[in-house]
């Protein structure tokens, strides 16, 4: 498993676009980013006075804009500069389906469409999605708090109007080589557990400069993960700077840790949730393996889904612990964990 940590911005940032063309001072609709958490579906949008807002995880975010009686339109925000997306007046073409071989996810998992343009949720096996027209892929995905799958790409052509009826896959496991590496740069910060780059020789501070052959340098966090990413126990080439080479078996990757974006992962115990794993805001502020899990922002009993789900968000979280005999309450900034 790997896990980018970015210190900043805040996960759940909020950026601005400005709408031409609408003739009217409101419209209503969806946006689809590259940034968004695409397993809860796109962000509803209200255009007021013609500009409207949306979720950003990083320093430039690709979208699709989806309005009520417009053509969708594709948009792109940079930080520091004017955003701007023209939207003419038309109908907006819809993929409808059904997901293949469903019954291979276990009972709670969350599944979820991303392609052309935009995700949806699947619910009892079916979606229904607004989408770009032309020639696109769909790819289902799901996760059950710990474990992430992933479908293969399925090529479709989505028709400029009226609807389009597909039936996709269910994926297999993700695999992942076990690193953390820096905001900064692909430097390796920490192994996880079961780290397949550590068991193959790589060591902290190593900075990779290709994967699987194709350079690093200057591409976006999601074109890396891509890159990493891939099928249970099929192998993935890394290169260092300074010339060595490390072929690595991507191994099964425990998300349940990236879940839980404080920098803790959680295993269910004898006395409640133990903490089983710490990086990042959650380590710096002092929280320890081993600490018991009383509360998050004063909710009690909780399970590993609904810790991971109260830690998600940005700003930050009040955690208290059983240490021992002491109770200790920490304040932990929510940074951004990317699975990989």
């Amino acid at each position: 498993m790997l896990l980018l940590l970015l210190s900043a911005p805040a996960f759940a940032e909020r950026a601005q676009c400005t709408v031409t063309g609408l003739g009217a001072p409101f419209a209503s609709g969806s946006s689809s980013t590259t940034a968004s958490i695409a397993q809860f579906g796109p962000d509803l949008v209200l255009v007021k006075d013609g500009v409207f807002d949306f979720r950003v995880d990083d320093a430039r975010s690709e979208g699709t804009l989806f309005l009520d009686g417009f053509r969708p339109a594709r948009f792109t925000w940079t930080r520091g500069q004017a955003c701007r997306v023209a939207v003419v007046p038309g109908p907006t073409p819809v993929v409808n389906g059904v997901i293949l071989g469903r019954e291979a996810a276990p009972a709670g998992a969350e599944v979820w469409i991303e392609g052309c343009g935009t995700t949806a949720v699947v619910t009892d096996g079916r979606f229904s999605m607004k989408a770009m027209p032309g020639s696109c892929a769909l790819t289902v995905h799901a996760y059950d708090w710990k474990h992430h799958w992933l479908g293969a790409e399925v090529p479709l052509t989505v028709p400029s109007d009226g609807a389009l009826d597909v039936s996709l896959p269910f994926g297999a496991p993700v695999g992942g080589v076990g690193v953390r590496l820096a905001a900064d740069a692909p430097r390796i910060e920490s192994f996880t557990a079961d780290s397949a780059a550590k068991a193959g020789g790589m060591h902290v501070g190593d900075v990779v400069s290709e994967v699987g052959g194709a350079p690093v340098a200057g591409r976006t966090t999601a074109e890396v993960s891509a890159l990493l990413r891939g099928a249970l126990g099929t192998a993935v080439a890394l290169r260092t700077v300074g010339g060595a080479t490390f072929t690595l078996t991507r191994r099964l990757q425990d998300d349940s840790f990236v879940a839980g974006n404080m920098g803790i992962r959680v295993e269910k115990g004898p006395d409640g949730l133990v903490v089983a794993e710490v990086a990042g805001p959650a380590e710096r502020v002092g929280v320890k393996v081993g600490d018991v899990v009383v509360s998050v922002d004063h909710h009690v009993n909780a399970t590993v889904g609904s810790f991971t789900g109260h830690s998600r968000g940005g700003g930050e979280r009040l955690l208290t612990v059983r240490r021992g005999t002491q109770e200790l309450a920490f304040t932990v900034p929510v940074e951004r964990f990317v699975v990989q």
